[in-house]
């Protein structure tokens, strides 16, 4: 299938919004096309993306001859102008969320309740 002039215009318009939204921090639809991080062009980011991703940074010509997508567009996560190995971290970011993580004192106190059984005297 042949693409006009028009149709890549369109393409190209939709990778550059795309990562201008992602850049500025601004929440998107995983079925976008050329979304940040969706490195196979599958319309999300989900694990199959890391081949292709480590693809773009370990051969680029490779990845833009197999993929046909602009490499910077969608591996470029820091938005520092080019896919390189500080896009990594934030690739990672988008394939596991972030875990909410109890704080120190709260973990503190539900190990004391959990040892509180075991300081009680034995009544007789």
């Amino acid at each position: 299938m042949k693409l006009t002039k028009t149709a890549v215009g369109v393409c190209m318009v939709c990778l550059v919004a795309t990562h201008t939204l992602k850049a500025a921090g601004t929440q998107q639809s995983s079925s976008v096309a050329g979304q940040l991080g969706d490195m196979d062009s599958s319309g999300t980011v989900d694990h199959s993306d890391i081949d292709p991703f480590v693809l773009g940074l370990v051969d680029p010509n490779t990845y833009v001859d197999q993929y046909g997508l602009d490499l910077n567009a969608v591996g470029d996560m820091d938005a520092s102008g080019k896919m390189d190995n500080d896009d990594i971290n934030p690739f990672v970011g988008l394939l596991v969320p972030a875990q909410a993580v109890p704080e120190p004192v709260t973990l503190s106190l539900l190990a004391l309740g959990a040892c509180l059984p075991l300081l009680r005297k034995k009544r007789t």
